[in-house]
């Protein structure tokens, strides 16, 4: 592994001061195409002349060689050291297609040929690249260190033909290298390895390339000139990550130094920014230690400076040279938003609203484990997202590829390789497969384990899809050691049908024990290896990551009713897709909430995907009247944007229930430039974009920290998503849909609110805490929960189901399932709403809901803290609009709505969390009146108290130096001057002595009333005051506080 990092060598190579230049080498083109001194001799090539005082090269009509050549190669034209190469030029009109302009080449390979063949990588080259749209050039340069080849990109620049320009290439000798067009700096950059250039093994050429495609420079050259300098003895660098929290504790710059000269060195000592002996150093030794650094800085980008002394060849020397590094922000309390993979730049994301976004680190591991340059992207790609407070997620994502699989293949019955829909699945349980991904994980995270920036981990997505029972030695053997018996020889497949046994109960009730229930459970919860597997995938990034880190699992619920979806995962997640109804993501996650309770306490996320099926949403192949205008701009479009108000509804319908975190998928469909990679990926609707912005902006981030702490309230209606109707029946939503889920819809239309509960919850809780039972497929049941429902109905319980229940059963409300009509979504939901209405008009006075609405389109759920109600109300309020409307397969325009909304409690004040205002309310006889409106699909957050907010206070030292950290409280507090028992959302905005806004700003919880920080002073800050200004977002109260800070 130690190799694994010698890439470390590397970055931040800033070496010590100015010394004094030597001219090297100078062309004077007015004075002919030799040297100024005649020390290098020159033969033209090709129809290049000198042209009044100029060098040109031919108007060649193909590709041939021009510019001048050396008649010999010299070697001191490769400087061993530092050098500066100044050109005078002019361009002229165009005269060629071709991409690059060369002023020197003495490389001939000018790529990196991903070789350490020394000859492809000696000497260097300078020249421009020209971009063949817009005409805006670039100055480039590569540089040959003997095994490896480093290139330095300049910015973009417009230059007119005809003016003279003076373009300069400045390499320090160790690491970095700058352009200085005009005498300003351009760009600077960084080499890997750096140190001395290899010497040349081609003759140099100045206006063209030495060999092979020939680029000549098309203008005229003026002069040219080459400097050099001494060079530094030791070269300094740092490995892995070079950014930092503000404030972060115990941070440490992973320094490297290197040797440069061909003589030992002895006796290196560090003078600062620590003292720390390096000891004796032979020629070309590296050495890399830890170095203490402060990070009560403000943000922004530092260099470290450092000053060494040794002996070289007897004589004392001092160098101070520096490294790079930045602060960013302090971490704050937020809730993830996170974009599942992403093409763009991340900056992209974080301006829309995400704090997170997924791209693999694994996979670029898999295809290159010794790529370098790859990982130190990847390294700087981490830093750059610590600087701006952004995060990623990593996506262990190698179990699915096919060449994997195929070499640990599930097995059927016959040992033939299993193919699920075409597609072989990895067997989780074979040694050598366990061996194989989890050495996988250990190298990706101890590469990349030490970056605070990579804070999520997506552990195998999806890869239960194509699971099957393996007959293999190894899920033989597991199943045997669990139950001590053999794998029933019923066992084909991941489910069955009852149907298909002739002795099957009639009752339709099976013994717990049944041998193929017992073997389901095992499969579903750890047989099939992928729970244990992806725990242990989990396992080990957490023994190598020390920071805030989190693994999840998704699809959660895409599996049968039952607990221990991968295993031992931090957080499980699951999404699904916006239409026909978009009030179904409060339904999948009620789903994933169930899932939950395994483990009660376990984190969840839940997702909402950008993109819409173009099949079934708008059918490419079905014509309607008035076809949209995107449809003729992108006729294959496969995937589409998903409509601004059924993303917005979505979005309200899934935060209403306590989640930890927000997940969206498929950014070509958001972002006007489709992704390039995945073209099917189409932004058909503009407006999209700007609504997610406006939610993760005005919503997600301010109450962030507050919705994650809600807790649910104790919901008393359930629907049983039965394991063994899956199992036996076919049936279950699959975090998808039918009827089940379109059940769940009917419920929330009724005012129900029902929650999802297992078989396993009704096996351990035994009902506890619930009234009515809603019972839809369960066509096959456990003993023990048939058992346990019938005692349910005994104490006062009501059972609703439908016609699909097990014989022995006798529902208290019988209802008939509805079949949606997909190309009829107004109808399907108007008989689905009809449903609803029918269920709780039959309930009567045996169940009144805690909240309810009186129009099935205004959805409520709540959530509850102490003495606080958390009350969500959803317009569902939807008709056919011009976007998908045509086609009739979901209303996507969100209407008007209004009406009332009763909660069953007294109430002292309601307020608007997101308008931060109070709202007008009746509360009388132990019911809360509270009037709503809306203009569209769109939600409201509404908090009930007992009484209302009278203050908030703000609590701070008069004075604090720079570097003290010092406490901060606020209180919201009622008219009794007691702090509010609730969840209170504030904003903390904090300003410097120069009146800039800091990055101690953010939005935090208030729980109990009461916040509890602190902030610590950079100690870089302007002597001054600093203000403290505290708002809470349900009132709109506030209080300041300021903070001296002396010089």
């Amino acid at each position: 592994m130690k190799k694994m990092f010698t890439w470390a060598v590397m970055a931040a190579l800033l070496q010590c001061g100015a010394a004094e230049e030597t001219l090297l080498a100078e062309w004077n083109f007015a004075k002919g195409i030799h040297s100024a001194d005649g020390k290098f001799q020159c033969v033209a090539r090709g129809r290049t002349k000198v042209i009044d005082g100029a060098l040109e090269t031919g108007e060649v009509p193909k590709e041939e060689p021009e510019g001048i050549q050396m008649t010999k190669n010299y070697p001191e034209l490769t400087p061993s050291g530092a050098f500066r190469i100044v050109v005078e030029f002019e361009l002229k009109k165009t005269t060629s297609a071709q991409p690059y302009l060369f002023f020197w080449d003495s490389k001939c390979d000018f790529y990196d040929k991903k070789n350490e063949n020394p000859k492809d990588n000696s000497g260097f080259t300078f020249g421009l690249y020209r971009n063949p749209k817009t005409g805006e050039l670039r100055p480039q340069a590569w540089f040959g260190f003997g095994k490896a080849t480093a290139v330095v990109n300049g910015k973009n620049v417009s230059l007119e033909p005809g003016r003279k320009y003076t373009l300069e290439l400045d390499y320090d000798g160790t690491s970095s290298a700058k352009f200085l067009l005009d005498g300003k700096v351009n760009a600077e950059g960084k080499l890997v390895p750096g140190g001395p250039l290899a010497p040349a093994q081609f003759r140099p050429v100045i206006g063209d390339r030495t060999l092979g495609h020939f680029f000549r420079f098309d203008g005229r050259i003026l002069s040219l000139k080459i400097f050099t300098r001494p060079s530094a003895v030791i070269q300094t660098g740092s490995t892995g990550r070079t950014a930092f929290f503000r404030n972060e504790k115990n941070a440490s710059l992973r320094l490297t130094v290197r040797n440069l000269s061909n003589e030992p060195v002895a006796g290196l000592k560090m003078t600062e920014p620590v003292g720390m002996d390096w000891g004796d150093f032979a020629a070309g030794e590296s050495k890399i230690r830890d170095i203490p650094l402060e990070t009560r800085l403000g943000r922004g980008k530092y260099d470290l400076k450092l000053r060494f002394a040794g002996t070289r060849n007897g004589k004392a020397f001092a160098e101070t040279s520096a490294v790079p590094y930045a602060i960013g922000p302090v971490r704050t309390d937020f809730m993830t938003v996170m974009m599942w993979g992403y093409s763009d730049s991340f900056k992209v994301l974080q301006n829309t609203g995400f704090t997170h976004g997924l791209k693999s680190l694994v996979s670029p591991m898999y295809a290159r484990p010794r790529d370098e340059s790859s990982i130190r992207a990847q390294y700087a790609d981490l830093d750059n997202m610590l600087q701006e407070g952004f995060w990623r997620a990593d996506y262990f994502n190698i179990s699915h590829y096919p060449a994997i699989a195929k070499k640990f293949p599930r097995l059927d019955r016959e040992g033939n390789p299993i193919a699920v829909n075409g597609k072989m699945n990895i067997d989780a349980n074979d040694p050598a497969a366990i061996r194989f991904l989890s050495d996988m994980a250990d190298l990706v995270s101890r590469t990349y384990g030490s970056h605070p920036a990579l804070e999520l981990l997506d552990v195998n997505s999806e890869i239960r899809d194509r699971t099957a029972p393996s007959f293999s030695r190894w899920e033989r053997d597991a199943f045997k050691a669990y139950s001590g018996v053999d794998v029933p020889p019923e066992i084909r497949q991941k489910t069955t049908q009852y149907t298909l046994f002739p002795n099957f109960p009639f009752s339709r009730v099976i013994p717990d024990k049944d041998p193929l229930l017992v073997y389901y459970r095992w499969f579903w919860k750890d047989g099939d290896g992928w729970n244990p597997l992806n725990g242990k995938i989990s396992e080990i990034y957490h023994k190598n990551i020390s920071h805030e880190f989190r693994t999840y699992f998704a699809p959660s619920t895409r599996q049968p009713p039952i607990w221990g979806p991968a295993g031992k995962v931090d957080v499980i997640s699951q999404w699904t897709y916006a239409y026909p109804d978009p009030l179904r993501l409060a339904s999948a996650t009620d789903e994933i909430l169930a899932m939950s309770e395994g483990r009660p306490g376990t984190p969840i996320m839940e997702g909402t995907q950008l993109i819409c099926y173009r099949s079934q949403t708008a059918p490419a192949g079905k014509k309607v009247p008035n076809e949209p205008a995107w449809v003729k701009e992108h006729p294959d479009a496969k995937y589409i944007t998903i409509p601004p108000d059924s993303l917005r509804e979505a979005f309200w319908s899934k935060i209403s229930r306590k989640v930890d975190g927000i997940v969206y998928h498929g950014d070509g469909s958001i972002y006007l430039d489709p992704v390039k990679k995945t073209p099917s990926y189409i932004n058909t609707n503009p407006k999209t974009e700007p609504v997610l912005q406006e939610l993760l902006k005005n919503i997600v981030k301010p109450l962030g920290p507050t919705l994650k702490r809600i807790p649910e309230r104790g919901r008393d209606v359930a629907i049983l998503h039965s394991f063994a109707s899956s199992m036996f029946a076919g049936r279950g939503s699959y975090g998808w849909g039918g009827w089940i889920m379109d059940l769940h819809l009917a419920l929330q239309w009724g005012g129900l609110d029902p929650r999802v509960i297992y078989e396993e919850e009704i096996q351990r809780d035994n009902l506890k805490g619930i009234k009515v039972l809603v019972m839809p497929h369960c066509d096959v049941l456990p003993e023990s929960v048939y058992k346990a429902v019938c005692d349910f109905q005994r104490k006062g319980g009501i059972v609703i189901a439908d016609e699909f229940h097990v014989p022995g059963l006798l529902p208290d409300i019988r209802i008939d399932s509805v079949a949606r009509v997909s190309e009829d979504a107004a109808g399907s939901k108007e008989r689905l709403q009809k449903l609803g209405k029918e269920i709780r008009s039959k309930l009567g006075e045996y169940y009144i809901a805690f909240a309810a609405s009186d129009n099935p389109d205004l959805v409520t759920h709540t959530r509850t803290f102490k003495e606080a109600d958390y009350l969500f109300v959803i317009n569902d309020k939807r008709v056919y609009g011009d976007y998908f409307g045509p086609w009739k397969l979901t209303q996507e325009q969100g209407a008007p709505n209004a009406g009332t909304v009763d909660v069953r409690r007294e109430t002292g004040a309601v307020y608007d969390l997101v308008k931060h205002r109070s709202v007008d309310f009746r509360s009388d006889k132990g019911v809360t009146r509270i009037p709503v409106r809306f203009d569209t699909n769109d939600g409201r957050l509404l908090l009930l108290l007992p009484k209302p907010i009278a203050a908030v206070t703000v609590s701070a030292p008069a004075k604090a130096a720079k570097g003290e950290t010092f406490p901060l409280n606020i209180t919201v507090n009622d008219g009794s001057s007691a702090p509010v028992k609730a969840l209170i959302p504030i904003e903390l905005e904090v300003t410097d002595a120069t009146g800039a806004k800091t990055d101690d700003s953010f939005f935090a919880c208030a729980e109990n009333g009461k916040y509890s920080g602190s902030i610590t002073i950079p100690l870089n800050a302007d002597a001054g005051s600093w203000k403290i200004h505290v708002r809470e977002l349900a009132s709109g109260k506030s209080a300041s506080s300021s903070v001296a800070i002396p010089r």
